[in-house]
């Protein structure tokens, strides 16, 4: 039997094994075949990554919509209140209605 760690910076994320029914050596091929554990803890680590990029960005597109939407309602806020005021300040607004 051979186990080969998958550290990322000395932590154990996984590990790859290896084992025969027969007791008997194994090939040098196969034995450099688990040297894929380094490449596959890249792998996982860029997987990681980029979920948390995604995470982020869908986090950040929320929020500029959020702050779209409060903007264009203060923009209308503003504008009943200006032509409210407009209204008020108009000579016609004394006025009584027929």
């Amino acid at each position: 039997m051979i186990d080969v760690p998958m550290l990322k910076d000395d932590e154990l994320i996984g590990a790859f094994s290896i084992y025969r029914q027969k007791v008997r050596p194994f090939t040098e091929q196969q034995i450099a075949l688990l040297t894929i554990a380094d490449q596959a803890v890249i792998a996982i680590e860029n997987t990681r990554l980029l979920n948390e990029l995604r995470q982020s960005l869908h986090q950040q597109t929320a929020t500029a919509d959020v702050l779209k939407r409060a903007a264009a309602l203060e923009q209308g806020v503003a504008l009943l209140r200006g032509d409210a005021e407009r209204r008020d300040a108009s000579p016609m607004a004394d006025r009584p209605k027929p």
